[in-house]
């Protein structure tokens, strides 16, 4: 598999968010972005299908959701 380098400019939460959740995942800040966008790419793909992509719990017989949207 080929790579392009790609240099981003990000502030400094952004950075210290993918620092603390790259570690997290035991994965590099690149790493970390990779697996981003392959987020990002599969949550356009289910939109793009209709779907809504989220997270939920059942906690006690409470359903707790969240529905991430994307810009059109």
């Amino acid at each position: 598999m080929s790579r392009i380098r790609l240099t981003l400019d990000i502030s400094t939460k952004v950075d210290d968010e993918l620092t603390r959740l790259s570690g997290k995942m035991d994965t590099t800040k690149a790493g970390g972005m990779r697996r981003a966008l392959s987020l990002l790419f599969a949550t356009d793909a289910a939109k793009e299908e209709g779907l809504e992509v989220g997270a939920w719990k059942e906690e006690g017989g409470v359903r707790t959701e969240r529905v991430f949207l994307l810009p059109s």
